[in-house]
């Protein structure tokens, strides 16, 4: 794979806390179809669990590598996701943090916008119109990240077109999730590398059944890291996200 220029993709800062879902004696919630679903009810809690995983961590993506650093305290929150894995129902996504969850929304399937510029790609999202990627190259990343329900045999019509944009947050979640929460400290400065995200990785585990998630991303500040002393703008994080500079997956 022919790695991205320098400065494609915007330096950012992150946060991958675990979290897991709280009723008391009360039952689970179950969708239409008997699946487990997280809820945002009075009586639900999302409970932070310190020291698992990558729980507690900042992360700086510089454009090139990913790497553990001291939260810069210059750095100005952009977006904040949380995801659920259910089998049977995939990803569940909320838009915000689910340990203070808005009062105003509820987890949503996994969806996806299609969009035309980039053409044919498939953008993550919480409030989305469709179910399935738009379109799958013959490349690895899909099986990496999505289970088979959003799988399409539909080809791109170009090699350069299909591929995947969209939320941030999201996009980094279902990357946490192709390893275990154990393993991901130690796997995620391997999952982007020379400016690219892996397509597949050899730390794979099979997905752990109602596991969850709160990413937070913040803007890179200017001046704070040698490598890109510019930093990012939320301009330069929100044209990342649409494809605008660079797809996450081509």
């Amino acid at each position: 794979m022919a790695g991205n220029s320098p400065n494609s993709v915007p330096p950012f800062i992150f946060q991958v806390d675990e979290i897991f879902e709280n009723l008391g004696d009360a039952p689970d919630q179950l969708d239409r179809h008997g699946i487990w679903q997280p809820t945002t009810a009075p009586n639900a809690s999302h409970n932070y669990t310190p020291g698992v995983g990558a729980s507690g961590k900042t992360w700086l993506c510089d454009g090139l590598q990913i790497r553990e650093v001291m939260f810069p305290m210059t750095a100005q929150w952009y977006k904040t996701y949380s995801v659920y894995y259910a089998s049977g129902a995939g990803f569940w996504v909320l838009k915000g943090d689910a340990r203070n969850p808005p009062s105003d929304d509820v987890f949503h399937k996994l969806q996806f916008n299609y969009y035309q510029h980039p053409p044919e790609s498939s953008y993550l999202t919480s409030s989305g119109q469709y179910n399935m990627l738009r379109v799958q190259p013959q490349d690895p990343w899909a099986n990496l990240l999505l289970p088979d329900i959003y799988h399409t045999s539909a080809a791109p019509s170009s090699p350069q077109y299909g591929g995947l944009v969209g939320e941030l947050p999201i996009f980094l979640a279902l990357m946490a999730f192709t390893t275990s929460r154990e393993y991901l400290p130690s796997v995620l400065p391997h999952l982007f590398t020379r400016g690219n995200w892996v397509p597949s990785h050899t730390w794979q585990f099979k997905r752990t059944e109602k596991r969850g998630v709160v990413v937070k991303v913040y803007n890179c500040p200017a001046g704070s890291y040698p490598q890109r002393p510019t930093g990012s703008t939320f301009t330069d994080l929100y044209n990342y996200e649409i494809g605008q500079t660079v797809k996450y997956f081509h």
